[in-house]
């Protein structure tokens, strides 16, 4: 049996969700209406409970309300009774977002295809020019699609509404536009990533319009040693796993880098949702 507190959130948990379902439809239809029809039974049963103001605006979620029913949610659920959030609260790891197969099978096609990479760059505002670092550190890119890529991509849908939620975020932002493709990442021995902010322009710049909000890399493989995700100032970093996802806000509060991978090589993606 669940506690009127666990009720009300849950319930609160579906209207928030529903009201973001309607933002991303838009348009008015079958699919809006039913959105429509499940804000309003919330509404309904949100009625039954006196506090329930106190659900809606809550940011932390209580551990005790995780259950078998939200085993999916667990990656992101932190236990602990404080309202108040660090800037590592919202850094959200998946493990095994991907399968080892669907990683074997993307790094195979990226192995068999040498002519898809191209040294890194990065966009220059201020000269409107993409720069490199053109050194043995700098590592390498491809913007190409890849056998399993529409699929990982409609996964990262799920996340993106799971950290939402999870997180709190959904009470502020609870719209979004879209997400970019895959940008994928290839690290060999010796190479890294500067430390950097997610201030991209270059993808934005075009027939899509936006800012990004929220940084999602994925992690293909994890036979290499070095090349761990440094957040902020840390010295020491995130060693991600094969097929782990993580997510974190792409703003200046948010600076990171690639440690220098000593041995093998690394393959990651990386997206922003705007």
């Amino acid at each position: 049996m669940h506690t009127n507190e666990e009720c009300k959130f849950k319930i609160a948990g579906v209207k928030l969700l529903s009201e973001q379902l309607k933002l991303e439809i838009k348009e008015r239809g079958s699919a809006f209406s039913i959105a429509e029809s499940i804000t309003v039974m919330c509404n309904e049963l949100l009625k039954e409970f006196p506090e329930v103001e106190k659900v809606e605006q809550s940011t932390n979620v209580p551990s005790s309300i995780v259950s078998r029913e939200e085993s999916l949610m667990q990656p992101y659920v932190k236990s602990g009774g404080s309202n108040s959030k660090s800037k590592e609260d919202y850094i959200k790891r998946v493990p095994n977002f991907l399968s080892t197969e669907e990683c074997d099978a993307c790094l195979k096609h990226f192995k068999e295809v040498p002519s898809m990479w191209e040294l890194s760059a990065f966009y220059d505002r201020s000269t409107g020019n993409s720069m490199t670092r053109y050194s043995s550190q700098e590592s390498y890119m491809s913007m190409e699609d890849f056998p399993g890529n529409k699929e990982i991509l409609k996964k990262i849908y799920d996340e993106i509404g799971k950290y939402q939620v999870s997180t709190g975020a959904i009470s502020s932002w609870s719209g979004w536009s879209g997400y970019s493709p895959l940008r994928l990442n290839r690290y060999s021995a010796g190479q890294n990533m500067p430390k950097h902010v997610d201030h991209i322009y270059n993808l934005f710049d075009g027939d899509i319009k936006g800012v990004p909000i929220l940084t999602f890399i994925i992690n293909f493989n994890d036979n290499y040693s070095g090349g761990d995700l440094i957040m902020f100032d840390e010295e020491t970093g995130i060693s991600l796993k094969k097929g782990e996802l993580v997510l974190f806000p792409s703003n200046f509060l948010y600076p990171h880098s690639v440690g220098t991978v000593r041995e093998g090589i690394r393959y990651s993606g990386v997206g922003w949702v705007f």
